[in-house]
């Protein structure tokens, strides 16, 4: 068996390291970014990361980490066997905190090394990975990647290591394990002696490291800071819910809209006189930049919200409730170049036939990757529950095989000339839409290209339904890039934020939910605070970023939003619904 020798820290660079023999690399970069300050220590592995730019020091400042220290050399162990000083991580993690330097967020990348100095025995593996942690000491954040190396003597070293890693892991909560070992197996990553990579390897790595330490190290925190409702506009309305209708389309009319200007929407001939808000589907298209759209009322200024965001090249659309002007007009203002498309779907009024219940929790009515998909063109039929005149739905595109669109609309009339969701090729997407009830009690979604749909309710219109939609200027309630509503620095994979969005008497809140620059393919889910569904409000790729309108119940004036990656989350306020 081998022996574990604890020695002294290390003081100061020495011998060979000192004279420049040992391949090191040291890279000190003191810029002060939102996710805060990280420590890198590795080995040769390590080593080419750092070497080969950009580096994973890049990567991780281009997620919000900072600042960073990072320092990997050849030869490097974790520092629990009586080797040479510089060699040994937990001396340099001793030799940074007496310099002042104790980052509370730490990425290793040691144990090739190690497992050769414990000869393949597997308690020795477990004493050298607590060694190093016991340096690092409690309080801190650890993320340990496993390794991949070759049998030696007949010992497997990698299960070996692997195997002590991860149990050290389930005793350890500050401890996560990264598999490279299994997404090394999987091929991608080239290496001539199953350690180290080429350089394109590393950089590759380097930006699965970065996402994959955001993601897991990163915490969702609150500071006690809440966003003031804004007043309301009217008492409670009734809505009424139509066949949807085209209303703008500035490809057919107005022509392409410059950035930063607004298009406006008259609606005086579409909607009665009460009206003071509408339902409406705003569609980005045209443009060749990231940007949003921002619907607001004509009689006002824009408001610091987004309605749609959307790529460069994508069309991409979005539920908006929204007051209209004292004129019945809508303005629709884009911060990029790009055309406008505004497709109505109901308003409401004093007159407005339809309260609204919010359901406790959404529900899944239909998921075809389960129960089939509708031939492109056809109408998937989807029956809602018995007495309802329209449906408060979320529908979501995924696994397309090109680029398409998605109608809803009451069954059995004709499919409209209109959109509520806009895809790409197998990216999952989601958008709201409020739906007239068509025959038999159900609503319909057609599909312009072979995609699976899934389709969530979130609450029914009836005659005798219980609320009203109170509307409101736009106001951002949650930010987590810039710690709006109190939350951040970012919000972590499955943190639940609690969102203070309507009064207390209110039974349910509308507003736009968007996702920014998730580390994985990711979605949040918005829901009262005393429910947990197995739903999506809305979907996006990795680093993409993606809106969707939600209309869901409260808790005592609160909704949750929980999120499957890491990522930001901006939630705008436009309404709610009480008694």
């Amino acid at each position: 068996m081998a022996v574990v020798s604890i020695i002294p820290p290390i003081s100061a660079p020495s011998g060979a390291e000192a004279a420049g023999t040992i391949p090191t690399e040291y890279i000190n970069d003191e810029t002060v970014r939102p996710l805060g300050a990280i420590s890198v220590i590795g080995d040769s592995v390590m080593l080419g990361s750092l070497r080969y730019k950009p580096d994973l020091v890049s990567a991780l400042a281009d997620q919000g980490w900072g600042p960073i220290r990072a320092r990997a050399g050849m030869g490097y162990s974790t520092g629990a066997f009586a080797t040479a000083e510089w060699g040994r991580s937990s001396g340099w993690i001793d030799r940074w905190r007496n310099e002042g330097w104790d980052a509370p967020n730490v990425i290793v990348n040691l144990g090739v090394n190690d497992a050769g100095l414990c000869g393949g025995n597997r308690d020795c593996a477990i004493r050298a990975i607590d060694h190093l942690l016991d340096e690092i000491g409690p309080g801190h954040r650890v993320w340990w990647a496993n390794i991949t190396r070759s049998a030696a003597s007949g010992r497997d070293y990698q299960a070996i290591w692997n195997s002590a890693l991860d149990e050290v892991a389930t005793r350890r909560p500050e401890l996560r394990v990264w598999d490279w070992a299994s997404i090394s197996a999987r091929g991608g990553f080239p290496s001539g002696d199953r350690i180290h990579l080429s350089p394109d390897g590393y950089r590759a790595r380097n930006l699965l490291i970065a996402a994959d330490v955001t993601e897991t190290l990163v915490t969702t925190e609150h500071d006690g800071s809440r966003v003031a409702l804004p007043d309301p506009l009217s008492d409670p309305l009734g809505f009424t819910a139509i066949e949807p209708v085209r209303v703008l389309d500035t490809r057919r009319a107005a022509g392409t809209v410059s950035a930063g200007e607004a298009v406006t929407v008259d609606l005086e001939h579409l909607v009665p006189s009460d009206t003071q808000a509408v339902a409406v589907n705003v569609t980005s298209t045209g443009t060749t930049e990231r940007g949003y759209l921002t619907a607001y009322p004509c009689d006002t200024s824009p408001p610091n919200t987004s309605s749609v965001n959307h790529g460069p090249g994508r069309d991409r659309g979005a539920l908006a409730v929204i007051p209209v002007s004292a004129s019945r007009t809508l303005c629709v203002r884009t911060q990029v170049d790009g055309d406008v498309i505004v497709d109505l779907q109901g308003w409401f009024g004093g007159s407005g036939e339809d309260r609204f219940d919010p359901l406790a929790a959404p529900r899944r009515l239909v998921d075809t990757r389960h129960a089939g998909r509708a031939d492109v063109g056809s109408p998937l039929q989807i029956v809602v529950p018995d007495g309802a005149r329209a449906a408060a739905v979320t529908i979501t595109a995924t696994g397309a095989q090109d680029p398409g669109f998605l109608t809803a609309h009451p069954c059995g009339e004709a499919t409209p000339d209109v959109s509520n969701v806009n895809y790409g090729y197998a990216e999952p997407v989601a958008g709201s839409a409020i739906v007239k009830v068509g025959d038999d009690n159900m609503i319909c979604v057609v599909s312009s290209s072979p995609v699976d749909v899934i389709v969530d309710l979130t609450g029914t219109f009836r005659p005798d339904g219980a609320n009203g939609f109170v509307p409101v200027r736009p106001r951002r309630l949650l930010d987590t890039r810039a710690g709006v509503g109190g939350w951040g620095p970012r919000h972590s994979a499955s943190a639940r934020i609690d969102i203070d969005a309507a009064p207390t008497s209110a039974a349910a809140v509308t507003g736009t939910l968007t996702i920014v620059g998730p580390s994985t393919v990711g979605f949040l889910t918005a829901e009262p605070c005393g429910a947990t569904t197995d739903t999506s409000s809305v979907n996006a790729e990795r680093n993409g970023i993606m809106a969707n309108a939600v209309t869901v119940g409260t808790s005592e004036g609160q909704i949750c939003v929980t999120s499957s990656s890491s990522t930001h989350t901006v939630f705008d306020l436009t309404g709610w619904w009480q008694p």
